[in-house]
């Protein structure tokens, strides 16, 4: 087991399963829990430092989050996005042993999904649990709400 995220919750190797249309939704990887925690960030803080941020000397700060896109325009879920989220959650629930639970997401208490708007990508995003994506795992960003 591997630390996967800011949340806690560790990540583990998924072995495949030989069969294609199974195989084909797996990312090689799964939570390492049954319990996931979920919060709707209300601002960009929450995520720590943007990637090359540099501090007032021009020296590259080291960025505790990969990627630019909770940075990049973004904004929290709307209520009918968050309802549809909650909705998703609990038909997931409904068939499997998966529980998701809400917080607050602040500086430094963080879910292992956290779902929200952003502008980069243009389109959605979401970084699953693995070693490619680091602190951004569990992270979804929807692309521009019109």
């Amino acid at each position: 087991m591997a630390k996967s995220n800011t949340a806690g919750i560790g990540f583990e190797a998924v072995t495949p399963s030989g069969i294609q249309n199974i195989d084909g939704i797996l990312n090689a990887f799964k939570w390492d829990s049954l319990n996931l925690t979920y919060s709707f960030p209300t601002a960009s803080d929450v995520y720590g430092t943007p990637p090359d941020t540099k501090d007032a000397s021009g020296n590259l700060l080291s960025s505790n989050y990969p990627f630019k896109d909770p940075f990049n325009g973004f904004s929290p879920l709307n209520p009918q996005q968050q309802a549809e989220v909650v909705r998703a959650f609990k038909l997931v629930e409904s068939y499997t042993k998966l529980t998701f639970t809400p917080i607050t997401e602040t500086n430094t208490t963080h879910a292992a999904i956290r779902l929200a708007n952003s502008k980069e990508p243009a389109t959605s995003v979401g970084y699953t649990a693995g070693t490619d994506y680091g602190e951004a795992a569990g992270t979804f960003s929807s692309g521009p709400v019109p």
